[in-house]
């Protein structure tokens, strides 16, 4: 066998490269370098969200409110989305997995829990479709707005599920402790898991405890999430870290622990953001004090391992991981700079944050785009090529490595695996309905068996003789079937397969004799005729034997001239036989009929035998002998039928030649005695 594993050649990935935030903030990452490129379309207060191509072409981007094409101009049926641009995580785009042509987007957004009046919205997640080939290859909202929750935190991420392809969409229910996580295919959302865990997020006025952010960490099995619960007694906040794990196969949440810090009033915990090992979690605090912390989450006191960042004046708002790997941090206050983690996942001061690390023109607020895809999986399909050699005459079963999903094989089989005897290439492309999983190919080859010959003598053979076989083979490696390697060598009657092999191949091949036997006959003692009748004989004989009758003629038929006792010898090249047998000629006034062969089969035909009268006897006896001189059947006027079984138990008579002598009392006195054969046959 050999193995080849062969990647499809996969483009750089740069869906998350173009980022619009803050009071006209624009970046876009070259080469994983990011650039300033001058004043941006936004204006905004938190979040928003922008996608490009693959290849780092800018498709559109949105403030939560209204969706913008890359020329920014408001999609003509833009505006249904319900995010507000002062919310935390106000909006999420998601690429439709499966859609190579970049063709279609959904855009999910929450509102803002804070109204203009200081009041708190009663509203949750909704979702809208973009299709780019709208609005002459601009976009244009096609479906929507769906209602997917009552209500919502203001915090919405995503990660790829386990398969690398498919997107999980997960948001915080409002009143409530439940995490709700959308699963988005090929065929739309298709999945809506529900888990109950952690704190429970309780309206209030001012909507502080819906304010805040979640991330998923980049392996897709972590989550942290950040929020305050206001306490109108002593007009303190409690700000909450909550972390735990995401199961990225079934969507669950599962919250197991939290850090809790207390603030003045309305200054908050804001951002949360894994380090790109998701070994790391780094958590914002607005102001007063403002702060910028790390946690190590592989450490039985995750609280302890706290380290200060940063207490920078200004406070920290929303972070995300660029496509450099690094951690990059909005700064409230109107900064003309973002500020960076070069080391993030590093513990520690080996984070190396820089505060003034990325210029731009625009003005940092709160916000940057809410970013999810790092890192991006490889969603190459893997082809496996296996060379196999099969045997001549064998068959291989092909069983790709166990994959969950659809087969489709070159021959069109469904199956997981399929058997084939016959060379050529042969694939199999594995499939979940939307993606191709992987793609294997078999190119099947045949060892040819060597040509054999075996020279045997003498050229007759006759049952008992000795002769001798001789193997001629190209190749040396053979042996007879018992080990010997005897070249010639000698049997009798019967001959051992020689066993070949070359390479991984085996075969066994029995040489081709024929071994005569005597000419022994299965040949009657008795003919019967009628008195009136030709006394012809026939002797059903081999083509290669000749026969000699006793009045000297050869040949397969015998006319006797006469009732009484006749011979025949059968000759072939390995002796000769003589059989001996009595013509009996009877008068016939009465003519008495037997067949001289039956067939009890249980085919319901000729199954049983009896002699036939042409006039009714007075009484007759009907006595059967194997050619042993045995009684096997007797037979009289009430039961004449002999159906093939041994009178002395219920069991089948042998196929061969039986005699039989039938005594008929006449009604008119005279008493008569027949004596022929019968042949019995199955």
């Amino acid at each position: 066998f050999f193995f080849a594993l062969i990647a499809s050649v996969v483009c750089a990935q740069l869906q998350e490269s173009h980022w619009l935030f803050g009071f006209n903030g624009e970046v876009v990452f070259n080469d994983n370098i990011p650039q300033d490129v001058g004043t941006g379309p936004l204006y905004v207060t938190e979040g928003s969200a922008s996608i490009s191509t693959a290849d780092g072409v800018l498709q559109f981007y949105t403030d939560g409110s209204n969706i913008y094409d890359n020329t920014g101009t408001p999609m003509p049926n833009g505006n249904v989305v319900q995010g507000d641009d002062s919310s935390t995580q106000n909006v999420l785009i998601v690429p439709q997995p499966g859609d190579d042509a970049e063709r279609f987007y959904y855009v999910f957004g929450v509102p803002s829990q804070i109204d203009n009046n200081g009041g708190t919205v009663d509203s949750g997640l909704e979702v809208v479709l973009v299709d780019m080939q709208s609005n002459n290859g601009l976009g244009d909202v096609v479906e929507g707005p769906t209602i997917l929750t009552e209500s919502a935190a203001e915090m919405l991420h995503a990660t790829y599920h386990a398969n690398g392809r498919d997107v999980w969409v997960v948001m915080h229910e409002m009143d409530s402790s439940n995490w709700h996580a959308f699963l988005v295919s090929c065929d739309g959302i298709v999945q809506h898991q529900i888990s109950e865990s952690g704190r429970y997020f309780e309206s209030a006025d001012f909507g502080i405890t819906a304010i805040g952010s979640l991330k998923v960490s980049p392996d897709g099995n972590r989550i942290a999430a950040t929020y305050s619960d206001f306490n109108e007694i002593d007009l303190q906040d409690s700000t909450y870290l909550m972390y735990g794990s995401f199961n990225n196969t079934s969507g669950l949440v599962d919250i197991q622990g939290e850090v809790i810090k207390y603030t003045d009033f309305s200054h908050q915990g804001y951002g949360v953001c894994f380090s790109p090992n998701s070994e790391l979690l780094y958590w914002s605090i607005l102001s007063n004090p403002p702060g910028l912390y790390q946690y190590q989450l592989d450490v039985p006191d995750v609280a302890a391992s706290e380290y200060l960042v940063s207490a920078d004046l200004g406070g920290f708002g929303s972070m995300g991981i660029g496509p450099d790997a690094k951690i990059y941090i909005a700064r409230g206050g109107g900064s003309q700079f973002l500020s960076v983690l070069n080391n993030p996942d590093l513990p520690g001061a080996q984070v190396n944050y820089e505060a003034e690390a990325l210029p731009i023109t625009g003005f940092s607020s709160l916000g940057l785009p809410n970013l999810w895809m790092y890192p991006y999986p490889d969603q190459s399909v893997l082809e496996e090529q296996e060379d196999i050699d099969i045997c001549n005459g064998d068959e291989v079963e092909l069983i790709p490595e166990a994959t969950i999903g659809d087969y489709l094989w070159s021959t069109g089989e469904t199956t997981e695996s399929i058997v084939v005897n016959e060379t050529g290439e042969y694939w199999v492309e594995i499939s979940n309905g939307c993606h191709l999983l992987s793609r294997w190919v078999y190119n099947v080859t045949e060892t040819p068996k060597p040509e054999i010959e075996f020279e045997i003598l003498p050229n007759v053979i006759c049952e008992g003789d000795e002769f001798s076989v001789e193997v001629i083979l190209p190749i040396e490696s053979w042996m007879w079937s018992d080990g010997s390697l005897d070249n010639p060598r000698l049997f009798t009657d019967e001959v051992k397969p020689i066993v070949l092999s070359e390479g991984n191949c085996t075969w066994e091949e029995l040489p081709e004799l024929t071994i005569e036997t005597k000419p022994t006959l299965d040949f009657p003692e008795f003919f019967e005729f009628c008195d009136d009748e030709e006394l012809r004989i026939t002797a059903n004989l081999p083509e290669s034997w000749e026969a000699m009758w006793s009045d000297g003629s050869t040949g397969s038929e015998f006319t006797a001239p006469e009732a009484g006792s006749y011979s025949l010898i059968t000759t072939n090249v390995c002796g000769e036989e003589e059989y001996p047998f009595e013509v009996l000629a009877n008068p016939c006034a009465c003519e008495v009929y037997i067949p001289n062969a039956f067939t009890p089969d249980q085919d319901g035909t000729n199954e049983t035998i009896f002699p036939v009268f042409a006039c009714d006897p007075e009484e007759f006896t009907w006595l059967v002998f194997n050619r042993w001189g045995e009684l096997v059947f007797e037979g009289d006027i009430t039961n004449s039928g002999w159906n093939g079984n041994h009178q002395e138990g219920d069991y089948f008579c042998e196929n061969g030649i039986y005699n039989y002598v039938l005594s008929v009392n006449w009604l008119n006195g005279e008493v008569q005695q027949f004596k022929g054969s019968i042949s019995l046959l199955r």
